[in-house]
């Protein structure tokens, strides 16, 4: 069930990175004083990258790789989860503070950060992450 779900939000997740990719793309090669900033370029790129892991994990791509490829997963997913909220709080007081409402920041904050959590929910609940001893004495 997870994985369905983490499968979803991976696919939206590209294509809201792809969205804003291209939003940002079109508008370089269109607005000669170039109105969209190049964060936008940057955010949707981190969303491709973070919904095309996310998905060839929950396809099984990356099942050779076993615990590396759920570690990545989890730093992956931790970081993704710190950016997402800060690009959501962020969204949330600009909107609060000024006249503009500017949803952009407030969706893909969402998408990363939900993104983020259903994956680090997949990983506790399937326990594809848990310490290990080895290389260690036991106590």
């Amino acid at each position: 069930m997870l994985n369905r779900v983490l499968l979803s939000s991976s696919v939206a997740n590209v294509l809201g990175g792809s969205v804003l990719f291209l939003t940002w793309a079109v508008n370089w090669a269109w607005d000669p004083e170039r109105h969209v900033p190049i964060v936008v370029l940057a955010i949707g790129g981190a969303m491709i990258i973070q919904g095309f892991y996310s998905i060839g994990y929950s396809l099984g791509w990356w099942n050779a790789w076993k615990q590396i490829a759920a570690g990545a997963l989890l730093a992956g997913q931790l970081i993704s989860g710190c950016v997402g909220l800060a690009l959501l709080v962020a969204g949330i007081v600009h909107n609060s503070s000024t006249g503009d409402t500017e949803m952009v920041p407030v969706l893909a904050g969402m998408l990363i950060s939900g993104n983020a959590l259903v994956a680090l929910l997949l990983l506790v609940f399937s326990a594809e992450v848990r310490p290990t001893t080895r290389g260690r004495a036991a106590s």
